[in-house]
């Protein structure tokens, strides 16, 4: 079992509080870094980094404004401490590749939370079709960070999916958006992705379209339902439904105790070069 350390206790950060209680076998949450530290009867607060990084942790999440992810990062890991990052990763790509590097020198585990990775769902879907040509993702109405624009908060997760699947670096071949909702076509070789966000549609969607020459399956990630067309009729995919988050603490969590390196943010740091360019393109 490992000692964790949290900096940020909104509503991500209580997601990864109530995570953790559920698995009391391989982790502890030990101490609640917060800008006002509030008396806790069940964990330590500090608003004092000195203290924080003190204390007898060994790894460190980050969940706190976007602006602050690449200095409260690197101190971190300049302590020593494996780190999980909430997304976007930095705001910055140079700033991405630099924390990359210092994680690699020091043999730290660093793992930026594109949560969707991490969903079984997902994983099942990206095993399953083969060689794919085309992919759609689409997402609006889902939680809205304060902090940065719709192409660092949502199209985070659509353009770290494409990146996971179809690997190297696209083409921009098509973009349009503003503050609130961004679409965008990549080239990626002879493939193609089409993703699109929206953070002022009511309605929660949240939906990934993988296809190949011999069909596609159809993945709805608010219904957890997947939809597979690679044969002769549609049919719906069981498949293990346990929650991203778990599955990524238990994966991060089992490295660190196993003292392997097994995460790096190489595919972050080109999700947060794709989305800069994307911005500048926009502004």
């Amino acid at each position: 079992m490992i000692n964790v350390g949290l900096i940020g206790c909104g509503n991500f950060g209580k997601n990864y509080i109530k995570t953790i209680e559920s698995l009391q076998d391989q982790c502890r949450l030990k101490i609640i870094g917060r800008k006002s530290p509030q008396p806790d009867e069940n964990y330590a607060t500090t608003n004092n980094f000195h203290y924080f990084f003190s204390s007898d942790v060994r790894a460190c999440i980050v969940c706190v404004p976007a602006e602050t992810h690449y200095s409260l990062c690197k101190l971190a890991l300049e302590r020593g401490l494996h780190c999980i990052v909430e997304k976007p990763f930095t705001l910055n790509y140079i700033q991405s590749l630099e924390l990359n590097l210092l994680a690699k020198s020091k043999n730290l585990n660093l793992c930026i939370n594109h949560i969707d990775l991490f969903n079984t769902g997902y994983r099942l879907v990206k095993n399953h079709i083969k060689q794919p040509t085309f992919l759609e993702y689409d997402i609006a109405g889902m939680v809205k960070r304060n902090d940065c624009n719709v192409v660092w908060d949502y199209l985070s997760h659509p353009i770290a999916v494409t990146l996971d699947i179809f690997g190297g670096f696209p083409e921009i071949v098509d973009l349009e958006g503003n503050d609130d909702y961004v679409g965008v076509k990549l080239k990626f070789g002879e493939a193609y992705a089409r993703l699109n966000a929206s953070r002022i549609k009511p309605n929660k969607l949240r939906c990934v379209d993988l296809w190949s020459e011999n069909g596609h399956c159809y993945f709805d990630m608010i219904s957890n339902e997947i939809w597979d067309n690679t044969s002769d009729e549609w049919k719906l995919l069981k498949y293990d439904k346990t929650l991203p988050l778990t599955v990524l603490l238990k994966e991060f969590c089992g490295a660190v105790e196993a003292k392997e390196v097994r995460f790096s943010a190489d595919l972050a740091c080109n999700v947060v070069k794709l989305l800069e360019e994307i911005d500048g393109r926009l502004k």
